[in-house]
């Protein structure tokens, strides 16, 4: 939706596929059917599922509804100040992250998911195996591709030249949670948390500071390995850098939460939050 402001910072930043849903744009970006519930009809014959870890995400998206901005941050003392409104927001936007993957991964069309972590971390075999994925290996190979990749981060004059968001860290959030509330999130998204690799040593050695995980591993480190689900189960192929996932043979249903709690920001916090320069 190109009349939404936060759709157009990201156009006039440079993304210039962004609200665009028709042919011009090969891959369209949604956040179905986390919000709008438009059920406006589309053709896909495959899907790209970005995921990152609920931890970051929910940080983020809270500082991006109290801010109305995807660059700005809120000051440390405004999460004490709103601890009712962070406490909700958790409980909500926790379900959320669970249930928006459950339903994109059993989506009727095959699906890859990509780690926003190994973008950060290895873009470039990331990248390619994306390619793979959307060309078919053989078309991958014959478009040549594979050069334009290599080319891209081999270029060492490249500057970032598109926005500059967030900081994009990873794990320094779990600073703003209390131990409850990362219980809260471990308890409504364990089974995806798992799936995804969040749990497992070489996700944690991302994390830019080994404090702040450690109260993270001493509430997984009993955890078992969450039982064979049916997502699991659909796995087809596992790599290095992404996750390709079939659809299994049940009915998708749209059991997402709607967004209810993001109003609030909006409506109650954003006007009077402080914000770090």
């Amino acid at each position: 939706d190109q009349s939404c402001p936060f759709t157009m910072s990201l156009y006039n930043a440079g993304m210039q596929g962004e609200g665009i849903v028709d042919d011009r744009c090969w891959i369209v970006k949604t956040h179905f059917p986390e919000l709008d519930r438009l059920e406006l009809p589309f053709i896909a014959q495959k899907a790209i599922v970005l995921v990152r870890n609920p931890f970051d995400v929910i940080d983020s998206y809270f500082n991006m509804g109290a801010t109305g901005s995807h660059s700005k941050s809120i000051d440390d003392g405004e999460y004490l100040k709103f601890a009712d409104h962070w406490e909700n927001f958790i409980a909500e936007k926790s379900e959320m992250w669970s249930k928006f993957h459950d339903f994109w991964l059993n989506a009727e069309v095959p699906t890859y998911v990509v780690r926003y972590e190994d973008l950060r971390h290895d873009p470039q075999s990331t990248m390619t195996n994306l390619f793979k994925f959307l060309l078919g290996s053989d078309s991958f190979v014959k478009s040549g591709i594979k050069t334009s990749i290599d080319a891209y981060f081999d270029d060492q004059s490249r500057k970032q030249t598109v926005y500059k968001p967030r900081s994009g860290t990873i794990l320094t959030s779990l600073k703003h949670y209390t131990r409850n509330q990362l219980k809260t999130i471990l308890s409504n998204a364990q089974r995806e948390i798992n799936l995804f690799g969040y749990f497992d040593p070489s996700f944690l050695k991302f994390a830019e500071n080994e404090q702040q995980v450690e109260e993270l591993r001493k509430l997984t480190k009993d955890l078992k390995s969450c039982p064979e689900s049916k997502m699991a189960a659909s796995k087809s192929k596992t790599t290095p850098f992404g996750i390709q996932y079939v659809r299994v043979n049940e009915t998708t249903t749209c059991d997402v939460p709607t967004d209810n709690y993001y109003n609030t920001l909006v409506t109650e916090i954003r006007p009077i939050v402080d914000m770090k320069v």
